[in-house]
Order: C-alpha cells, then structure tokens, then sequence
C-alpha cells in the first residue's frame, strides 16, 4: 500500500498527454510537494507514453482497477480538492465510483463538444458521413451510425453522470465555454467557474525564441490528425486559391490511421509536391521550426482546438484564420488581436503577412494574457485550499 500525507493535498487526474509535464511543473512552483497526481492510463496500457514520472515524487500511474487507484479511491477523502484535468470516461468512471465535495474540471475540448454539445446538435465535423466512413470501415454506413450511437451513449451517460458530482467548470481556453455549455446543460447550473490555461507562451516560445518572428511563406494548416481538423475544407479553400505557396500540415498524433491515410492521399492530389505533411511525432523545438517557416496558419475548426499552436503562431506574427463559428474567432477578437475568418480565404489572403503594428499588437497580447506569472496566480486562485 502506498502510504500518502493528505494534508492540504490536491489529487490531479490526468491523461497521458504531452503538456502534462509542465503543468506538474507549474502546481510544483505553488504548492510544493502538496499535490497528488494519478495518471490514469486505459486499461492495458502500463506505462506512459508523454509523462516523465521522474518530474515529481507523487506521480502515481495506472488503469483504473489497478492496486495504485485502487489505493487512492480508498483514501479519496482525506484531499482538499480533485482536480480532473481533461473528463475522460476512465476519469468519469472513476468520479463516478468516490465521493467528495470538491471536484473541479478543468475542461479540454473534446470533453465537451464531441461528448456533450455534438449530441445536441453543435456541428464538429464538415462531413459527417465521411467521418463514419473512418470510425467503422469494415461497416456499411447504416450499421455504422448505430454502433458509434451506442458507444456514444453509453460514454456520455458516464461523463453526463460524473458532471452531477462536479463543483467547478475550469476551461482551458476562454470563459466564453463556461456559459456555452450551460445554454445546451441548463441543469448543470450548480457549476461555478473559474480561469486556467496550460499555455504560458514562454514554455511554449522557448526562452531564446522570445523575440524571434516568422519569416516563411509557407501555409499551416491544424495541428494534428484530429478528424474536427476538417483538413479537406482548409486544402481546397487553398486549391481555390491557386497560389504556390508550401502547405505545412501536421497528422504525427490524434485522429485514426484510416482518417491519416486519405488526408496524406487527398493532400497530394489536391496540391502535389507542395503538400508538406508532418507524420513523425516531433519534440516541441523541432516542431516548432516549422512555424517560423510560415506566415499563414488555418484552422478549420468549428470548435476550440490547437489552442497552444493558434498562441504560437499569434505570437510570432502569423496570419491567424479561424472560423467564424468557432467560440475561439470571438474571444480572440475581444481581447484584440488581429486575425482572419476562414470563410473569407481568398488568394488576396496570402499576397502580404501581418504588418510590423499588427505583429507586434498580436505579440503583446499574448505576452500579457498567457504569460507563466498570470498562470501561477491563476493556480493559487483557482485551486486553493477549502
């Protein structure tokens, strides 16, 4: 048995997901030693994949019937807070099996569109048919619509029940989500709100970046094979467009092999050697090489997504383009910046980068909103004790 001091403890639920690292790093910063975070793995899987268990000595990792969280549920009430850092179902699941006054979510995106807010009719994907096409391909379309109901379903009623039991709505991104998802779940009033990002752009810039600027003509578009990237719509709105320009498209993680395939076929048939895919998992340096190669970066999005790309690239002076649709086109627009709607592409839309004023608008903006001060201030009044 693993034997835990709970006093002034906040246990954090995490996904193995690559940003973890540093956030462990910044709840360190404030509350040394004072949080517990349990890496919840899908059954089968042991061990991480992004996570270095090393950054921290109360890192627990394991599936949800493992010893270890079996373990943590005994001890559940003796944390001040839990901390759920993006809802999934092993995370609901195990909400759903505790009982504790204090649970905060802290909430991702996908969490809430494509599990809450799809269902009731907030559009994700441009082509729907298509999509089913990727999720069941061995199924015809009629069949494959029912089974993606029932996994759906059943996924959503654990999310949907674990909700019940939450005391605070965290987005990740905007306040903008906090109502939006109350005007579809009226009956989750009883969520109060508060502010968090994952994005200080210093870790994300790199401290020698800091006053670096695009300088490419090449054009971005998402952030990862991701489905609600909608990947065709961005390629032909540059098809439309004739230019010469390289088409930089990331599709190294997220989205399913079948989606990967006919994006890497598609792109070279619509653009032919100027399609440039990414399809090797990178560490965030080299990555973001390629960003100061590019001036133009599209998101096809209808819902928050790549918020820590879209940052980047406000930051070095890109050419941002969103879709109006997207929560994310109207909270950027109120805190300033300067940026662009997909639906008015045209090829007027890559003759000229940003202007020096523009830039450095955009440049100061995000250095004031997501700097890692706001972000250490944001943890001590969003997490304390209680």
């Amino acid at each position: 048995m693993i034997k835990l001091k709970l006093l002034n403890m906040r246990l954090h639920i995490l996904p193995d997901e690559k940003i973890i690292n540093r956030t462990i790093v910044y709840f360190e910063k404030v509350w040394p030693l004072q949080n517990t975070y349990l890496v919840l793995l899908p059954k089968g899987k042991k061990t991480c994949k992004h996570i270095d268990p090393s950054i921290s000595k109360n890192i627990i990792v394991g599936d949800i019937n493992s010893p270890q969280v079996i373990n943590v549920k005994n001890q559940i009430t003796g944390y001040g807070s839990i901390i759920v850092h993006y809802l999934t179902s092993e995370a609901a699941s195990l909400i759903n099996h505790i009982e504790h006054n204090n649970i905060m979510w802290i909430e991702w995106g996908g969490d809430m569109y494509n599990s809450f807010l799809m269902r009731k009719g907030f559009t994700l994907y441009s082509d729907y048919n298509q999509y089913l096409k990727f999720k069941f391909k061995f199924c015809p379309y009629w069949l494959a619509k029912i089974l993606l109901k029932i996994k759906r379903e059943y996924s959503f009623a654990i999310r949907y029940n674990a909700v019940k039991k939450i005391k605070y709505f965290i987005p990740d991104s905007m306040y903008g989500e906090y109502p939006l998802f109350l005007s579809y779940y009226p009956e989750f009033r009883h969520l109060k709100y508060r502010d968090f990002f994952y994005y200080p752009i210093q870790d994300i810039v790199g401290i020698d970046n800091l006053g670096r600027r695009a300088i490419g003509n090449s054009i971005f578009i998402g952030n990862s094979a991701s489905e609600t990237n909608n990947h065709i719509d961005a390629l032909k709105k540059i098809q439309e467009c004739h230019i010469m320009n390289d088409v930089i498209v990331p599709l190294s993680y997220g989205g399913c092999k079948k989606y990967t395939e006919f994006v890497l076929d598609s792109g070279n048939k619509i653009l032919g050697d100027k399609f440039k895919p990414i399809t090797q998992f990178l560490p965030l340096q080299e990555y973001n090489k390629y960003f100061y190669n590019a001036s133009y970066f599209i998101y096809a999005n209808y819902r928050q997504e790549a918020v820590g790309n879209i940052l980047f690239a406000f930051y070095i002076g890109g050419k941002v383009f969103l879709r109006k649709s997207n929560p994310l086109y109207n909270f950027y627009k109120q805190l300033g910046l300067v940026l662009f709607s997909f639906e008015d592409i045209s090829i007027d839309s890559f003759e000229s980068p940003l202007t020096d004023k523009e830039y450095l608008n955009n440049k100061s903006i995000i250095e004031q909103t997501y700097s890692s001060q706001r972000l250490i201030e944001l943890i001590k009044k969003s997490f304390p004790d209680e």
